[in-house]
């Protein structure tokens, strides 16, 4: 599915889709294997008809209760469904259980870009084109994210209690020869940069500059020389200096405060630049 969004679903008719935001952000096969089977165990056990089921039989005026009820018969499904990926289907398959920790850190770190690099000032400015120092931050938010939410309003368990349930399950369980990558090691990297690049065009045909921009400089790092990543670059800058230009740039960069990691960088620089700025620099 084309969408930057780090998730994969399956219907009720047994189609299972996975977005390409999921595959650019895995590390290797074995992770893509645990969620696809997962997402057959949800189909297997007939999750979604189960929640429509519960939904029409618990329907009350006490529009709390039900909604608590309701996510909670819902978090109890996923993880029935983590238990159910790994017996039935992961277990005899040949893939490597010392690596599904990483799935976790997959669905925990979802919100961030395709990796941490620094955003510098070299990467806008020239010896003859400069901006002020109070356009760049001296510190960074730090990422802070937390596995061990509350998850009382969520139709998922935090990923503290699903890792450790997983964990739980393959404790003791031989890995020798079990494989990370049953496919080529080079098929699977080859097609997580497709998925990489396609995000960008996504990224820059839903307006979310400020995204298209980070993530193509974390490509530029491997791919110095790509003209897609160039053209993207000059894109997303001259998406915002339209929106500078004939409106604003608050509906379509994310406030800098709220980002953790290098990306905040990026944002705090555009949430400074003025129209001419911005035109210039486009």
């Amino acid at each position: 599915v084309k969408s930057t969004d780090v998730n994969a679903y399956c219907t009720e008719s047994g189609i299972l889709f996975i977005n390409i935001g999921l595959i650019a952000q895995l590390s290797n096969e074995s992770e893509l294997a645990y969620i696809m089977a997962h997402e057959i165990a949800h189909f297997a056990e007939h999750h979604i008809l189960d929640l429509d089921d519960y939904k029409d039989k618990n329907k009350s005026n006490d529009y709390k209760e039900f909604y608590l009820k309701y996510h909670n018969r819902s978090r109890e499904n996923e993880l029935e469904a983590d238990r159910l990926a790994l017996e039935r289907y992961y277990k005899s398959s040949p893939y490597s259980f010392s690596v599904l920790d990483g799935v976790f850190d997959v669905l925990q770190y979802d919100y961030l870009p395709f990796d941490e690099v620094a955003f510098t000032r070299n990467l806008i400015e020239t010896d003859f084109y400069k901006f002020p120092d109070s356009y760049f931050l001296t510190n960074i938010n730090p990422i802070r994210s937390r596995e061990d939410y509350i998850d009382t309003l969520n139709t998922h368990p935090n990923i503290m209690k699903r890792r450790e349930n997983v964990k739980q399950i393959v404790s003791g369980l031989n890995n020798e020869g079990r494989k990370t990558f049953v496919q080529p090691e080079s098929l699977f990297y080859e097609i997580r940069e497709l998925a990489r690049f396609e995000s960008i065009n996504i990224f820059l045909t839903r307006h979310e500059y400020d995204d298209a921009i980070y993530n193509t400089h974390v490509l530029m790092q491997s791919h110095p020389n790509s003209e897609f990543l160039t053209v993207a670059m000059g894109a997303a800058l001259y998406g915002i200096s339209k929106h500078k230009t004939f409106g604003g740039i608050s509906e379509i960069i994310e406030n800098y405060k709220s980002i953790e990691g290098e990306k905040q960088q990026v944002n705090y620089f555009l949430s400074k630049l003025n129209k001419n700025e911005f035109n210039l620099l486009a």
